[in-house]
């Protein structure tokens, strides 16, 4: 993708919204019912972001982020760029603007607050920081490691 002049890369795996549903609704019968069935089928954001650190793109994590912490951990996953759109949504519907721009407000201060507690002075610094990896993350990462030929 790189060589074809590819500068971003979106990761927006399970967790986030599932396309296969969304088609699912739109069917009846088996189709629907096969929907159903492969509804959260996918790569986590978070494996497929963390297998994808070494790529020389920018990557944008916007799969099933809903806070601020969420955004940090994908940072120091290897996310340069990070979206969620479901919680400023509904933050925007039970208080309009100014409850999405509060709701944008907390996350900043929770991308902050983890920033702090890591000693991480910028972004940059927050995705050199070492990552502990629960055992599923891990056996994602290992099986996708694997898939390409690394350790």
């Amino acid at each position: 993708l790189h060589a074809l002049g590819v500068e971003y890369i979106d990761f927006s795996g399970a967790g986030g919204t599932s396309w296969v549903r969304v088609e699912s609704l739109r069917t009846q019968g088996r189709a629907h019912r096969l929907g159903e069935l492969f509804a959260s089928w996918g790569i986590p954001t978070a494996a497929a972001l963390a297998a994808a650190r070494h790529l020389p793109l920018k990557r944008i994590a916007s799969g099933g982020l809903r806070n601020g912490l969420d955004a940090a951990k994908a940072i120091a996953l290897g996310a340069d760029l990070c979206g969620m759109a479901l919680p400023v949504f509904r933050a925007y519907q039970q208080g309009g603007r100014e409850g999405a721009v509060s709701f944008l407000q907390q996350c900043a201060d929770a991308l902050r607050t983890a920033m702090l507690l890591t000693g991480s002075a910028s972004l940059r610094d927050l995705q050199s920081q070492p990552v502990v990896l629960g055992p599923r993350l891990q056996t994602w990462l290992n099986t996708l490691n694997q898939l390409q030929g690394r350790k």
